[in-house]
């Protein structure tokens, strides 16, 4: 048991403490007794989900400030009021004078094929009034109402859709931004981890519905249960008929490599056939027990809780196994059979299948077309710590990728890496300029290094060593991203917690920060 005190961090990221806006991924440092944030740059241009911290998948976003002037009609303007309309008392108020008539509108709102998050409170005395945005959205009841759309217009218009009669305060639109947003993900971690992954394409056109697919003895009823992202759209699946392997596929190519994946959950039937075929090319999965029953040759099975009674299942395949038909099946046994019995099956939800890839990624929601998801890339902005720094990464899991994980570079015309082995998830220290690696005796979970500006010392998990690296030192220059091809890239990673510190600490204080 260590007892040292050592420097504070400088600048922390993670550890319990996440937030994020568009472009931007927060961390921070403290002075005193004050906290202050210290911005890293992020960009993925694209959508992407995560697990929330209340366990449902979702789509990470961020809302936009308010849009509407004057939302609690503290005056009578900024509105276009129709037949029936008045703005007094702090209310917009509809009479039904004109049955069946009049708009309450307010102009340049909201731009046509974006998404908004509209709010207000409705007061219903009779009737029923409609919401334009997105189309019609019809409410009789009074109460705080919520909903979010995407735009067809820029206006923001009340109408008296069938003879409503009473008022509406309180109205705010806000744009809802998914694209370059942070994903901090709480699937069995109270705590959250920062998604880092790379580019993905969900082949599967329909990843929802399951209803298209081929597959004759079994059937397919759409929207029969709560899935993982807390919506009815779950479907079950269940044999026609007895038999061998039975189940729904998709005819998709084939690669050298590629990963298939799938939500399931027991609805009576316990086992659940995943592959890109039917028995050559599939692997089993136990729904009871939440582990894998069996996997075919040159497959790699995995199953991972998402609770609730839901279970994400994989197979990732090599190039002698490869097939062109993701396939999702249900059992009675792990031999794969299974008896017709009334309609017991399965709910299944969330189909993937990735090309090219040896493990999967995020979920990727798809509704007729396929999705690329692009790659998640944060940098850190320059420091000013000269030569002597150290820095702490904790991680709750680290991807494969087709290249070593790039962690941190420091310098930037003769930098020197931190990384991890590919093959092995061993710690690797890099010169560029001499070419020599050093590597860490044991698989990486925490890691941490030190420079005094001229010596290294690095720990993993509470190992420690020295080091001797030709090339630059000078962590003005020190670079954190996710995009491994420039170099200081995670392709696939889970960041629980980064701390960087502008003093050299010692093989003890490294030993201390990597096994707490």
């Amino acid at each position: 048991i260590y007892n040292i005190i050592m420097a504070e961090p400088t600048i922390q990221l993670g550890g319990g403490s996440w937030a994020g806006k568009t472009d931007n991924l927060l961390g921070y440092y403290k002075e005193g007794e004050r906290f202050y944030k210290q911005d890293f740059t992020f960009s993925r241009s694209t959508t992407g989900t995560r697990v929330n911290s209340s366990g449902l998948i979702e789509t990470a976003s961020v809302l936009g400030s308010d849009l509407v002037t004057n939302g609690n009609f503290a005056t009578d303007s900024d509105w276009t009021k129709g037949s029936g309309w008045t703005i007094s008392g702090g209310t917009a108020n509809q009479d039904n004078s004109t049955p069946n008539s009049g708009d309450l509108t307010q102009s340049n709102v909201t731009t046509s094929g974006k998404k908004y998050k509209v709010t207000f409170d409705l007061v219903v005395t009779s009737g029923t009034i409609s919401v334009l945005v997105g189309g019609h959205n019809l409410f009789t009841s009074s109460g705080t109402k919520t909903f979010i759309k995407t735009a067809t217009s820029s206006n923001l218009t009340f109408r008296n859709y069938s003879n409503f009669v009473g008022s509406i305060d309180n109205v705010s639109v806000k744009e809802v931004i998914e694209n370059d947003i942070p994903r901090v993900d709480y699937l069995n971690n109270s705590k959250g981890s920062l998604i880092l992954e790379p580019q993905r394409t969900n082949l599967v056109t329909q990843s929802e519905d399951f209803s298209g697919y081929s597959g004759g003895t079994t059937t397919i009823v759409i929207n029969q249960a709560t899935a993982p992202d807390g919506s009815t759209s779950a479907d079950k699946i269940y044999p026609s008929a007895s038999g061998n392997f039975v189940g729904k596929y998709l005819n998709i190519g084939a690669s050298t490599t590629g990963v298939v994946s799938c939500f399931v959950k027991q609805a009576n039937k316990r086992y659940a056939i995943l592959g890109t075929d039917n028995s050559t090319f599939s692997c089993i999965f136990d729904l009871q027990t939440g582990t894998v029953s069996s996997q075919a040759t040159n497959y790699t099975a995995k199953i991972e809780n998402y609770g609730n009674g839901w279970y994400r299942i994989s197979a990732a395949y090599t190039a002698s196994a490869a097939a062109p038909y993701p396939f999702i099946g249900v059992a009675d046994s792990t031999n794969g059979s299974v008896t017709k019995d009334g309609t017991n099956g399965l709910f299944i939800w969330g189909f993937q299948y990735e090309l090219n890839a040896s493990y999967p990624t995020s979920y990727i929601p798809t509704s007729g077309s396929s999705v690329t998801r692009n790659a998640d890339v944060i940098n850190q902005f320059t420091l000013n710590y000269g030569n002597t720094f150290s820095a702490l990464f904790d991680f709750n899991g680290l991807g494969g990728s087709s290249a070593n994980n790039f962690i941190m570079r420091i310098g930037s015309t003769n930098p020197v890496y931190l990384s991890v082995r590919r093959s092995d998830k061993k710690l690797q220290f890099y010169s560029a300029a001499s070419g020599v690696g050093y590597f860490a005796t044991i698989a990486t979970q925490k890691i941490a290094i030190s420079c005094n500006g001229t010596n290294w010392i690095w720990s993993s998990d509470g190992v420690s060593g020295t080091l001797t690296a030709t090339g630059e030192v000078n962590a003005q220059h020190i670079r954190i991203a996710s995009d491994g091809a420039t170099g200081g890239g995670l392709p696939s990673a889970l960041v629980n917690k980064i701390l960087l510190f502008n003093t050299a600490l010692t093989a003890q204080e490294l030993n201390v920060l990597t096994t707490l």
